[in-house]
């Protein structure tokens, strides 16, 4: 077997010496930033002012400089639409159809690979059921009867009248 050396680092004094000073600058520079200045100037906030906010210009126009209020009047409504509301509709639709889909699995599926992909579709679409009915519902507005509203995603055909004939 070979020798086993152990090698030991001992800093130089010239590299404890960098590391002094290099501590040294750092706490230099954050107690001349912690200092307030009371000359009046740009530090020094003008009672009861707001903070200002620079809005980008349309292309080719210059920014704004707004106030606070300004550019809180000046902010799109985010609320939800019509589409909004349509789309999360359309989609818990769309979920529950998994949901009858994946149902069918157990019984009628003769790959387990398909039976364990219908158990994770799910186990996915359920959740995310729930979060859009609660996002309707944080939004004031009801959620369809499972499975009821197919908005117009429309009927995908063949005989749905339960007659297996």
């Amino acid at each position: 077997m070979g020798q086993e050396v152990a090698v030991l680092y001992r800093p130089t004094t010239r590299g404890v010496r960098r590391a002094v000073t290099a501590a040294a600058v750092a706490v230099a520079v954050l107690a001349l930033g912690a200092c307030q200045s009371d000359s009046g100037g740009p530090a020094k906030a003008e009672a009861g002012a707001s903070a200002s906010v620079v809005a980008p210009g349309k292309p080719g126009e210059p920014a704004k400089t707004l106030s606070a209020e300004e550019a809180q009047k000046a902010l799109p409504d985010d609320s939800p639409n019509a589409a909004d509301l349509r789309y999360a509709r359309m989609m818990i639709a769309h979920h529950s159809q998994a949901l009858t889909m994946t149902g069918l699995a157990p019984d009628r599926a003769g790959s387990t690979q398909v039976k364990r992909l219908a158990e994770r579709i799910s186990a996915g679409q359920k959740p995310e059921i729930g979060a859009m009915e609660g996002w309707l519902k944080i939004n004031g507005k009801d959620t369809p009867k499972s499975g009821q509203d197919h908005g117009d995603h429309g009927d995908h055909g063949g005989d749905n009248s339960g007659d297996d004939k």
